[in-house]
């Protein structure tokens, strides 16, 4: 099967698809492509903090440009308008408690897994170390390091570990 359509046009194709089923307020936060189809998550963002647990999975097909799967039981189970509350530390502060060593190229605000069906505020820094990216999860509470992945590159694609 041939590609004939990027994933830019895919990425298009799934965010309408979430908006004509309901789901709302959801940013691209991850994509992986197996050259015939691409896979999208997306999370739900609310007033610019990106909410890691009510995550949708979107499979798009590359040669029609159509929705071929979706995962959702993350975002059904846990999706509720949140009360955000407010930090104890800053953005500011808490960068400084990422190793040095990582060249951050984004950071922002997230809502994190804590386990238990908890939740968490954390600040969120993706950067690159020895040819590696990682995204890095600090506390905004108590600025301690809440989760980390790395990035990983297999020939089945990229993976978040």
């Amino acid at each position: 099967m041939e590609d004939n359509f990027t994933e830019g046009e895919c990425l298009a194709a799934a965010e309408e698809f979430l908006q004509r089923n309901g789901i709302g307020e959801m940013k691209c936060v991850w994509k992986y492509s197996d050259g015939q189809s691409v896979r999208f998550n997306f999370a739900y963002t609310q007033d610019g903090v990106t909410v890691y647990p009510d995550l949708v999975k979107i499979n798009d097909c590359k040669a029609t440009c159509e929705e071929t799967g979706m995962e959702a039981s993350s975002y059904y189970k846990n999706h509720v308008e949140r009360t955000l509350g407010k930090a104890k530390h800053t953005l500011g502060e808490a960068a400084e408690k990422v190793n040095v060593k990582l060249d951050v190229t984004e950071e922002g605000v997230a809502i994190i897994p804590a386990g238990n069906g908890k939740e968490r505020l954390a600040y969120e820094f993706v950067g690159t170390y020895n040819g590696s990216t990682y995204y890095v999860y600090i506390d905004a509470n108590t600025l301690k390091e809440a989760d980390i992945f790395k990035v990983v590159v297999t020939n089945e694609g990229t993976l978040l570990l």
